[in-house]
């Protein structure tokens, strides 16, 4: 008995010596360059085999135990460069395997590019790269990927999206840090650091810098949120943070940080952008997208805006309503006219249903203080507007040491010469003040009413009539006046015009051509 177990006790021992023999040929073999390349060419062929698109590697360094490190990567489809990745090392463990993990320590890729374009359907050519070439199995893999660690280091992103002609962003000098996690639960991504230059034709180059995540559960929908994502152009800040849940529902909630927002920067994206200040202020947005609601606060010049709006943009037309108030807007500063001042303040309403004239409605209530138009000081302007199925209204009170007036009018915009009608009365307006002294005294007051269509000399079908009521101007006094006019076809025919003194009479009538081919009579 003895003596058969020390048979066994050296058959156990010369075993256990066999394999620890077969371990280390094997390690040493798998350092080797034939096993490196052997592994390398059946790696990329069980890959290919996988999904659409090709991947090469040209050389292979390091140990399939721990650490490899691959050159030149390359990820092709329908023969155009996707991703190059010119040095990768990849850090992981394959212990964990045992029990179902694959465990990667890190990620490092230096100076990777990629041109990433999406086409009419919506798809984007690296996803349909690395698409399975075979219809993915009913039940969901059990096994779990979890990245530590993965660093992009000056990367360069070109990316096409279908929408707005196609045209091209670039991600310029790309940093991201952060770790990925892949389990039967769900999906997690966290980027620690996110620092690029995002660059566009047609618009300012912006440095962003911030933080995000993203996280899809089995059955929640998946979420993503955004800290600390600050845009940055040479004279802009906005710093935007926030949380969207993407599904069946979308849900947003977010806030942007305005620190400043330069008008030239606005301009890029608003063509004609009117205003001139720099902007800062706050805007929060939350609910879901058809029951969303914001609001906004925004400072410059000394003036401020605020405004709230609840919309529905689920639909194809989406639908809204807001209101806006107005503070302390000085006219001049705001739209950068030397020609126009005032203080402005005032509220407005809109709602409507997409963004077809026919289908909004507006009301404005606007007053100016110390108006001025030109060298004319007009005081203090009170105005009513709206807007309802396409016709627009306008009523004004013009108040003031100087003088007064009153106007109505409105102007249908559906047309494509839109008419208009426009009513005035002006009451004692002291044209000498108005003209900040450099008028002739005097007083004037009238009635008139202009009826017509289309805005430019050529296209204007228009009629006024003039009722001049008595009034003076320097030592004339006049008793009444009348005009009755009309300007078309490049031409303004005059009725009848009379101007009535104590003393004098004057009567008019003909026509006058308005440019060289026209003559006046």
């Amino acid at each position: 008995m003895e003596k058969l177990r020390r048979i066994l006790k050296w058959l156990v021992a010369g075993v256990g010596a066999l394999l620890f023999l077969a371990v280390v040929i094997v390690a040493i073999y798998t350092r080797t360059e034939n096993f490196t390349h052997w592994l390398r060419e059946e790696a990329i062929t069980v890959v290919n085999q996988t999904i659409r698109g090709t991947i090469s590697v040209d050389r292979l360094e390091g140990s399939v135990w721990s650490r490899l490190t691959l050159y030149n990567v390359t990820l092709r489809h329908e023969e155009s460069d996707i991703l190059k990745i010119p040095r990768l090392e990849v850090f992981f463990s394959l212990i964990p395997l045992l029990w179902g993990e694959l465990k990667i320590a890190g990620i490092d890729a230096t100076e990777p590019s990629a041109s990433l374009l999406q086409d009419q359907a919506g798809q984007w050519n690296l996803i349909e790269a690395l698409e399975p070439r075979q219809p993915e199995p009913e039940e969901p893999s059990k096994l779990i990927v979890l990245v530590e660690s993965f660093h992009l280091r000056n990367a360069k992103f070109d990316v096409r999206p279908a929408s707005g002609g196609g045209k091209l962003y670039r991600l310029q000098d790309l940093n991201l840090q952060g770790r990925v996690g892949v389990r039967p639960t769900g999906v997690s991504l966290d980027v620690a650091e996110l620092m690029t230059v995002l660059i566009s034709s047609g618009q300012p180059d912006l440095r962003l810098r911030g933080e995000f995540e993203y996280e899809q559960a089995a059955v929640a929908p998946a979420t993503v949120k955004v800290k600390n994502l600050w845009a940055v152009s040479r004279h802009s800040q906005v710093k935007l943070n926030g949380e969207f849940a993407i599904g069946e529902k979308m849900t947003v909630k977010a806030q942007v940080s305005i620190a400043k927002l330069a008008a030239s920067d606005i301009a890029y994206f608003v063509s004609q952008w009117p205003l001139k200040p720099d902007i800062a202020g706050n805007l929060v947005i939350e609910g879901p997208l058809d029951a969303l609601n914001g609001n906004l606060e925004l400072t410059g010049a000394g003036g401020k805006i605020a405004a709230k709006f609840h919309a529905d943009v689920a639909q194809e037309k989406p639908r809204y309503a807001a209101t806006a108030a107005l503070n302390d807007v000085d006219l001049r500063r705001w739209l950068g006219r030397k020609d126009l001042a005032g203080i402005a303040q005032g509220t407005i309403e809109a709602n409507g249903s997409g963004f077809a004239l026919r289908e909004t409605q507006a009301k404005v209530g606007l007053e100016v203080r110390a108006a001025q138009v030109q060298e004319w000081l007009l005081g203090t302007l009170s105005m009513q507007g709206g807007l309802k199925d396409s016709v627009a209204t306008l009523d004004g009170r013009l108040k003031s040491k100087l003088g007064g007036a009153e106007w109505s009018g409105k102007m249908s915009l559906s047309e494509k010469r839109p008419p208009y009608e426009l009513a005035l009365s002006v009451k004692d307006l002291d044209i000498e003040k108005a003209a900040n002294g450099t008028a002739t005294p005097g007083k004037l007051n009238l009635q008139g009413k202009v009826k017509g269509a289309g805005f430019t000399l050529a296209d204007m079908n228009t009629h006024a009539e003039v009722r001049i009521l008595p009034s003076s101007v320097g030592p004339v006094v006049v008793k009444q006046g009348a005009l009755n006019a009309t300007l078309s076809d490049n031409k303004i025919r005059i009725a009848d015009a009379t101007l009535a003194t104590d003393d004098a009479t004057l009567a008019v009538n003909g026509e006058l051509g308005l440019d060289a081919k026209n003559a006046g009579t």
